[in-house]
This record gives C-alpha cells, sequence and structure tokens, in this order.
C-alpha cells in the first residue's frame, strides 16, 4: 500500500497542475500519505514551494536541460531522503529525463501522468520532446491520462496502454462565498455590461488573444461587455499591448494573479477558455463547482465529463460571438469532480 510519494512537476509556479496537486498532497496527507515534490524544469524553487512545505513536503529542484549534471544528484537526495514508494511524473511527454534517470537508480514503480496534449514546446526544444517521449513511453510503469483524448495523443503509434482518471478540486473551497457579487463588480467597475472572465496563465498555447477579436465583435454590435482576465505570465504585455491596438483598452480588465477567484466566477457571465491544447482543464470543473457558464475551444477533451459541454472552433471568433450572445447553459457534470474521487483512483492505479 502507498505511504509515500514523490511527485514531479514542471515548475513550482501557479498553474492548473500544480494547484490540482496542492490538492491532491493535502488530501492524500488526510489519508496518512506522506508527499514530497521535485520540480525538473527550475533551477531555484518557485513560488508555490512554501506552500508544498507547509503541507509537510520536502522540495528539490533540478534542471534537465539546463543543469544536467546535477541532474542524478538531486534525484538520488529525493530518493534517499524521501524513500517514496511511487514517483508519480505531471510532465506528460517531458517525463523522459526523470523515468530514465529513476530506473538507472533502481526504482520499480514510476507513474506518469499526462494533463494535456503536448507537442506546444518552442521549435527548438523538438529534438528533445521526442526523445523524451520515447523514454516515456519505454520505460514507465504505468501512464495516466486526464482523458482520452490525451492519452491517445501521448500512445499514439505505439501499443501502451493507459489508464484515464480525470482530475477533481476541493470543492468545498469554491463553494464558500467569501465576496458578493456586487462587489466583485463594483471592484471591477462593472455596471450593466456582460462580464466575460478568462483564467490561466499568459501563454500561447492559452490564446488569450483570440478573446480580444471576440470582445471587440461583441463592443462593435451594440453588446455592452467587459473582459476580465485573471492570471500572469510570458504572453501577458502582448495582450495588454493588443487590446489598446484594437481600441477595447478600457472594455480589458487585467486583474494579474488572485486569491478570490471563486467570488470574480461568481460575478461573470461566463467563462472563456480558447486555449489551442488542453487536457480537461482544472478551471473548468472550478467553473461546474460554482455554476457558471462557459465556452470551451475544442482542444479540450471534455465529453466523458461534462454532459453536451459548449465547444466551439476557435477559427472563427463570430461563433464565440453569437454563443455569448445567447445564454449558455451551466454544465453539468457526468461524475463526481471531488479531489477525494480523484486520489481514490490514483492510489488504485498504484496499487494495482
Amino acid at each position: 500500500m502507498t505511504r509515500r510519494i514523490l511527485h514531479i512537476v514542471g515548475r513550482l509556479e501557479i498553474g492548473g497542475i500544480e494547484t490540482y496537486l496542492l490538492d491532491f498532497v493535502r488530501e492524500s496527507r488526510n489519508r496518512g500519505i506522506e508527499s514530497h515534490v521535485l520540480s525538473l524544469f527550475e533551477k531555484e524553487p518557485g513560488s508555490l514551494t512554501e506552500a508544498f512545505r507547509s503541507l509537510g513536503c520536502n522540495t528539490y529542484s533540478a534542471h534537465a536541460l539546463r543543469a544536467r549534471t546535477q541532474l542524478v544528484q538531486t534525484f538520488e537526495r529525493a530518493v534517499r531522503e524521501a524513500n517514496p514508494d511511487v514517483v508519480h511524473s505531471h510532465v506528460g511527454e517531458m517525463s523522459g529525463d526523470a523515468v530514465r534517470t529513476l530506473k538507472k537508480l533502481g526504482h520499480h514503480k514510476v507513474v506518469v501522468q499526462t494533463h494535456d496534449l503536448g507537442g506546444l514546446a518552442p521549435w527548438t526544444q523538438t529534438p528533445y520532446r521526442l526523445m523524451s517521449k520515447n523514454w516515456t513511453i519505454k520505460q514507465a510503469d504505468r501512464i495516466i491520462a486526464v482523458t482520452k483524448k490525451s492519452g491517445n495523443k501521448l500512445t499514439k503509434g505505439t501499443t501502451r496502454g493507459f489508464e484515464v482518471v480525470p482530475p477533481g478540486i476541493d470543492v468545498s473551497d469554491w463553494q464558500r462565498d467569501t465576496q458578493s457579487k456586487a462587489a466583485i463588480q463594483q471592484e471591477l467597475g462593472v455596471q450593466s455590461e456582460m462580464l466575460l472572465l478568462h483564467v490561466g496563465r499568459f501563454h500561447p498555447a492559452k490564446n488569450q488573444s483570440f478573446l480580444l477579436h471576440v470582445a471587440k465583435g461583441l463592443l462593435d454590435t451594440g453588446v455592452s461587455v467587459m473582459l476580465a482576465f485573471v492570471g500572469d505570465g510570458e504572453t501577458k504585455s502582448q495582450v495588454q499591448l493588443q487590446a489598446k491596438t484594437l481600441g477595447i483598452a478600457r472594455s480589458v480588465k487585467f486583474l494579474g494573479t488572485r486569491s478570490d477567484v471563486a467570488d470574480i466566477m461568481r460575478a461573470a457571465d461566463v467563462l472563456l477558455l480558447p486555449s489551442k491544447s488542453e487536457g480537461l482543464p482544472r478551471v473548468l470543473l472550478e467553473a461546474a463547482s460554482i455554476g457558471l457558464p462557459f465556452i470551451s475551444s475544442r482542444a479540450a477533451d471534455l465529453s466523458d465529463v461534462f454532459e453536451d459541454p459548449t465547444t466551439l472552433d476557435i477559427s472563427r471568433p463570430e461563433l464565440w460571438i453569437d454563443k455569448i450572445r445567447n445564454v449558455v447553459a451551466p454544465p453539468k457534470p457526468k461524475l463526481d469532480i471531488s479531489i477525494a474521487r480523484a486520489v481514490d483512483q490514483t492510489l488504485a492505479v498504484y496499487d494495482s
């Protein structure tokens, strides 16, 4: 039976996978399971380091691309100190170095989970990504995918099987009302406008610039909207500049990283997710727990989790404009979206 887990992530920074892992570690801790975390692509500990340490985790930092001479030593120390029953890598096809190193160290229960569709790394990393994927497929003991689509993408062209384990959230966190809808709307300056919301890091894969064209199209046709972005990241300044260029800066709010995302969601009319690559986005589970309608790109694989989810192509902003102008029904989950269910299923994979 699993009692100690070493989790591997890309970076200890705020993101859907890392936030999911915090919930996973917290729920596991309540069951007497000890967790530790190693980041595979950062030399220095990230901003979530203290959050994981507050849950009793040792944290380790390595960089498979920029500090390869320290990679093996970091893994040796992590395995020695954490003494894990299972090593669980959450970086999908980029898990190759972790899997290969752990196998050389004699570890025999290495699980790889793919949380998205992969393949959007910079072109300069393509050789490394393909090599890493090959190592992952050949040497991982078990593979978990958040959806069938993400699992099929990782294992395409091979005979590897995988288990589907949709992620979960701590539902109680998202059903706790700490601020009124009116207070959030007043802060944002929303009066009669429809509040469109995007939650996520600024990254090319998240495709935030697409929403600027959607907002402009609505404004040009006389629909009063406010578009709010929650999150930070590498493309934020580009999106801010684009909003000015399109002449809609007054109707766009950049809120940065927030601790009251649930309250902002309650104040919104619809959540928009036009990603180019996704697995099963955590933010959609959060929206479902609140009852917030959402529209997602077809990159996300939602059919196994939601009844009749609203998904649209991202090549035509007018499709999104038309859908937003008509009321979108809140999604209905087909399954238990709690973190407890996700932990139960994951532990079953470990122990099978």
